[in-house]
This record gives structure tokens, C-alpha cells and sequence, in this order.
């Protein structure tokens, strides 16, 4: 492979698989490895993942906090926390959530490689949601872009 300095390469993954989301354990829940030719070229990433929150059936009162990291390899780019706290509802009635969540970045990884960039989704822990049945991802998608400086 050659040096590539006209053009921007694309790179995507895509999903739709349910993923169960456990309290207080991150998961990538979508990757996607991205080369770059040359020093300092950008990387613009765009990211959604799909979310669903049930609270119990039995409970009035409900809420969650989930936290989505954007990730290029193990460092953190850009994090998101989202959630709600104090939801009512009357008791034998379901009460959900679903969501959307978009990521946005451009890096600058300083060196030519091979880099795995992620999305890290965090449920939270029992302090951070009440009553809850499950958290699950549904869609998701990962896009990046490399230009040449």
C-alpha cells in the first residue's frame, strides 16, 4: 500500500444485535479499525447506539444513568453520560425509554497506524438507578473518515 495523499479512505461498522447492558460494566458495544498513511491526519468519527431502559413493572417511581465513551484504543476521546432520575408511573404499568445517543469527534493521532476506535457504553451502578428491569442497545453504527492534512 502506498502513500495516499488525495484522497480520504472511509472506514464503517454497523449493528443491530441486542446487547444486554450489566450494571456497572463497560462495554464496546461497536468498533471499527481505521489505518492512517501519514503523521497528524484527521479522523473524523461519527457514532449512535440505540438504547432501551424498562424500570420494574411493580415500582412507581423509576430511573438509570448510562455513560458512552468514544474511545481510540484505550484512551477516552469523548464521553456522554445520559440519564434520568425520578420518573413516575403507576404501578402494573411499563415504563421505558428509548434513545438515540450521537458521538462526534475529529482526532489527530500524532503517528501512521492501525487504530481501533470504540464505543464503550457503562450502565450504572446501584446508587445511580432505581428500579430497573433492563437496559439493553439495539442499533449502532460507527463511521470514520481520514483526511490528509
Amino acid at each position: 500500500m502506498g502513500l495516499r495523499i488525495c484522497c480520504p479512505s472511509y472506514f464503517f461498522n454497523q449493528a443491530s444485535d441486542t446487547i444486554t447492558l450489566l450494571p456497572a460494566t463497560p462495554t464496546v458495544v461497536i468498533s471499527v479499525p481505521v489505518i492512517t498513511t501519514l503523521p497528524n491526519e484527521r479522523v473524523k468519527i461519527d457514532a449512535m447506539v440505540e438504547t432501551v431502559v424498562r424500570a420494574l413493572e411493580q415500582a412507581s417511581q423509576w430511573g438509570f444513568t448510562i455513560a458512552f465513551n468514544l474511545r481510540r484504543d484505550a484512551t477516552v476521546l469523548t464521553s456522554v453520560n445520559y440519564g434520568e432520575r425520578g420518573n413516575m408511573k403507576f404501578v402494573g404499568e411499563l415504563g421505558s425509554v428509548i434513545d438515540a445517543i450521537t458521538l462526534t469527534w475529529t482526532d489527530v493521532p500524532l503517528l501512521p497506524g492501525t487504530y481501533l476506535y470504540n464505543i464503550e457504553v457503562t450502565r450504572g451502578d446501584e446508587t445511580q438507578e432505581d428500579n430497573i428491569d433492563f437496559e439493553i442497545v439495539l442499533d449502532r453504527s460507527i463511521n470514520a473518515i481520514v483526511f490528509h492534512q
